[in-house]
């Protein structure tokens, strides 16, 4: 078996983000077509000062979590027109599609570090402190082929 950086420095996969135009259609149709469950945990957030692609933008987006036993899957419904990694997938795929696959690490940046240590040919596309200083979450591209990941920092995990 291979020792690679996924495997060996990587918790469990906390969640699979899908970004959707209705919230509450996707859970419906989730719901009805495969028989998940409804949306256990739902709230907005707005977003202020993260760096996207380079830029400092403040959106909001409406956030839903279904539980799926060992994970969850994450709805993502944009809300307004303010660009975002959110409204700009869904612009620049069509509709519906899934966004990440998400961990929860104790530092972000020992991550990044480990990776680029690694030669991953990696580039940070979104970075965001959450509201209330509970934490931070990044958007990286190159890690896995074809899918961003998402490495969330709480405040109670930072050191």
């Amino acid at each position: 078996m291979s020792d690679n950086l996924l495997t060996r420095n990587y918790p469990n996969l906390n969640h699979v983000g899908t970004v959707v135009r209705d919230i509450d259609q996707a859970g419906r149709d989730n719901s009805n077509h495969f028989g998940l469950s409804a949306i256990a945990r739902r709230f907005k957030l707005h977003i202020e000062n993260a760096l996207y692609r380079g830029k400092t933008v403040t959106f909001s987006a409406e956030f839903g979590f279904v539980e799926l036993g060992n994970t969850m899957l994450e709805l993502i419904q944009p809300v307004g027109n303010d660009p975002s990694p959110y409204l700009d997938a869904l612009q620049e795929r069509g509709g519906d599609n899934t966004h990440h696959l998400a961990y929860l690490v104790p530092s972000i940046d020992e991550h990044l570090e480990m990776a680029r240590k690694s030669n991953a040919s990696l580039s940070v596309l979104f970075d965001a402190k959450l509201p209330d200083w509970m934490g931070r979450y990044v958007y990286i591209d190159g890690l896995v082929h074809g899918v961003l990941i998402e490495l969330m920092e709480f405040a109670q995990q930072q050191k």
